[in-house]
């Protein structure tokens, strides 16, 4: 369970809200939530029910406890042969968005390795699979696939692939086979349309 300090930045985060502006719809200092959300102090029970209208949550939902129900399902699959390689604290898968840039830098390190056909893949950190896949791909680095691939790729740096039924899109360079959709790339293009 996530501890309040913790809730509190993510709710805020995710509301789009800064701390200031949190303190301004509160009707306290902004050093009061600078406080609540580094562990040094916790928020006045006065000011709870506020906070979790503020934030669109239940009380509860304002102190970590997780609400079972079928809107609020963490992950779901389509199939055995997908992979979502997720961040989690705990039990709790975080929001991508959500993470610090420290953070998300330390995942691009990281890379999803996988030898053999698979169906859709989507992870935060580098796919490098020797297989085709059969769907889409989503990475939030680089894409390296020995095979080919039957839906779209979507890569935050470089593509090297095989063919591509769908579209590319990628913040670096694409070198892939033929491509059957769009391709934009922040860099250089080859495609190898045999």
């Amino acid at each position: 369970m996530l501890k309040i300090n913790e809730q509190i930045i993510i709710l805020r985060k995710k509301k789009g809200l800064t701390q200031e502006q949190l303190a301004q719809l509160l009707g306290i200092s902004n050093q009061a939530v600078s406080k609540w959300e580094s562990g040094l102090n916790c928020p006045d029970i006065i000011i709870i029910p506020t906070l979790a209208e503020i934030f669109g949550v239940s009380i509860s939902e304002l102190f970590g406890e997780e609400i079972k129900s079928q809107n609020n399902m963490l992950i779901d699959f389509q199939s055995n042969d997908e992979f979502k390689i997720v961040v989690m604290k705990g039990n709790k898968v975080i929001d991508y968005s959500l993470l610090p840039n420290d953070m998300k830098e330390q995942l691009k390190k990281r890379t999803f390795e996988l030898k053999g056909d698979c169906g859709s893949v989507e992870c935060y950190c580098n796919v490098s699979i020797t297989g085709n896949v059969n769907g889409n791909i989503e990475a939030g680095d680089s894409v390296s696939i020995n095979g080919n691939v039957g839906g779209n790729i979507e890569a935050g740096d470089n593509v090297n692939c095989g063919d591509v039924k769908g579209s590319v899109e990628a913040g670096d360079n694409v070198n892939c086979g033929s491509v059957g959709g769009n391709v934009e790339a922040g860099d250089n293009v080859h495609i190898n349309n045999n």
